[in-house]
């Protein structure tokens, strides 16, 4: 996803989506009523057609930085790629990831570059200038892989 504007947040790129697809999916929702056998109630009348935005906690996990890469993974967790570390949003709340230089098993660099997440559910993190992260989900742990100057 690197197409997306790496100056709108996650919430701008979210509510941006639900809003562009709010009349096609009225106006899908209106011919297939009219075209129906039955009739229906019109579709205004449903009160989920009003749109409706909830603030999210925790999300200042974001830091109001860009955001520089986005993947869902095959659990359907969102991964945020920042200039500062790697957030993951379950639906519920946000877990943010950084560097640690006295732990071996956190992310090599905090600038998120490139996020690729795989069939086997591990997610590869891309950083600008400190290489490659590995995240295994089952042991909750990053192994690290660095650019040897050699």
């Amino acid at each position: 996803m690197k197409s997306i504007n790496r100056h709108l947040t996650y919430v701008q790129w979210l509510v941006f989506c639900l809003v562009a697809c709010l009349p096609f999916v009225i106006k899908a929702a209106d011919t297939a009523i009219t075209t129906s056998a039955a009739p229906l109630p019109s579709i205004q009348n449903f009160p989920f057609t009003e749109p409706e935005f909830e603030t999210l906690r925790d999300a200042e996990t974001i830091d109001n930085q860009a955001i520089t890469a986005l993947v869902q993974d095959t659990r359907g967790l969102i991964w945020i790629g920042t200039q500062t570390g790697l957030v993951r949003y379950d639906g519920y709340r946000f877990r943010k990831f950084v560097n640690n230089p006295n732990n071996p098993f956190s992310l090599t660099g905090d600038y998120i570059y490139s996020l690729s997440a795989t069939k086997d559910g591990r997610l590869w993190v891309g950083t600008l200038n400190d290489g490659i992260s590995v995240f295994d989900p089952a042991s909750e742990r990053f192994e690290r892989f660095r650019h040897d100057g050699g």
